[in-house]
Protein backbone atom coordinates (compact mmCIF):
# COMPACT_ATOMS: atom_id res chain seq x y z
CA UNK A 1 0.00 0.00 0.00
CA UNK A 2 2.78 2.39 0.64
CA UNK A 3 3.84 1.76 -3.21
CA UNK A 4 0.28 3.77 -4.12
CA UNK A 5 1.24 6.72 -2.27
CA UNK A 6 4.54 8.04 -3.76
CA UNK A 7 2.59 9.57 -7.61
CA UNK A 8 4.97 9.81 -10.57
CA UNK A 9 2.30 10.92 -13.18
CA UNK A 10 -0.59 12.82 -12.11
CA UNK A 11 -3.38 13.00 -15.11
CA UNK A 12 -6.59 15.48 -15.85
CA UNK A 13 -8.79 16.29 -18.42
CA UNK A 14 -9.19 20.19 -19.34
CA UNK A 15 -12.40 20.18 -21.20
CA UNK A 16 -12.92 23.97 -21.18
CA UNK A 17 -11.32 26.24 -23.34
CA UNK A 18 -11.84 29.00 -20.31
CA UNK A 19 -9.04 26.92 -18.36
CA UNK A 20 -5.53 26.93 -18.34
CA UNK A 21 -3.22 24.00 -16.73
CA UNK A 22 -6.79 23.19 -14.81
CA UNK A 23 -5.63 24.35 -11.87
CA UNK A 24 -3.46 21.47 -10.62
CA UNK A 25 0.29 20.47 -10.89
CA UNK A 26 2.91 18.06 -9.46
CA UNK A 27 2.18 16.15 -6.27
CA UNK A 28 5.58 15.66 -5.18
CA UNK A 29 9.12 16.67 -6.53
CA UNK A 30 9.43 13.98 -8.83
CA UNK A 31 6.02 14.33 -10.59
CA UNK A 32 5.11 14.86 -13.86
CA UNK A 33 1.61 16.23 -14.30
CA UNK A 34 -0.33 16.14 -17.50
CA UNK A 35 -3.27 17.60 -18.36
CA UNK A 36 -4.80 17.21 -21.63
CA UNK A 37 -7.95 17.80 -23.91
CA UNK A 38 -9.59 17.14 -27.07
CA UNK A 39 -10.58 19.81 -29.29
CA UNK A 40 -12.12 20.16 -32.44
CA UNK A 41 -8.54 20.78 -34.14
CA UNK A 42 -7.21 17.95 -32.28
CA UNK A 43 -5.57 17.26 -28.81
CA UNK A 44 -3.49 19.16 -26.85
CA UNK A 45 -1.44 18.74 -23.48
CA UNK A 46 -0.29 20.83 -20.42
CA UNK A 47 2.70 18.74 -19.46
CA UNK A 48 4.26 20.05 -15.46
CA UNK A 49 6.93 19.32 -13.31
CA UNK A 50 9.46 20.55 -10.94
CA UNK A 51 12.79 20.77 -12.78
CA UNK A 52 12.16 17.06 -14.45
CA UNK A 53 12.67 17.66 -18.22
CA UNK A 54 8.94 18.90 -18.85
CA UNK A 55 9.85 20.28 -22.54
CA UNK A 56 11.49 16.86 -23.18
CA UNK A 57 8.39 14.94 -22.04
CA UNK A 58 6.38 17.21 -23.57
CA UNK A 59 8.46 16.66 -27.18
CA UNK A 60 8.11 12.56 -26.12
CA UNK A 61 4.38 12.93 -25.99
CA UNK A 62 4.05 15.52 -29.17
CA UNK A 63 5.58 12.51 -31.33
CA UNK A 64 3.53 9.43 -29.24
CA UNK A 65 0.58 11.32 -30.42
CA UNK A 66 1.70 11.85 -33.94
CA UNK A 67 2.46 8.40 -34.03
CA UNK A 68 -1.23 7.71 -33.38
CA UNK A 69 -2.67 9.61 -35.53
CA UNK A 70 -0.48 8.13 -38.73
CA UNK A 71 -1.33 4.73 -37.42
CA UNK A 72 -5.40 5.52 -37.57
CA UNK A 73 -5.25 7.07 -41.02
CA UNK A 74 -3.16 4.30 -42.52
CA UNK A 75 -6.23 2.25 -40.76
CA UNK A 76 -8.90 4.07 -42.38
CA UNK A 77 -11.00 3.19 -45.60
Amino acid sequence: MKRLKHIILSTSTLNSEALSNGGFGPVNDDCFAIGYGIRSYGCEAKVMTYNLGAQQYADCLAKAMEMMREAALAQAP
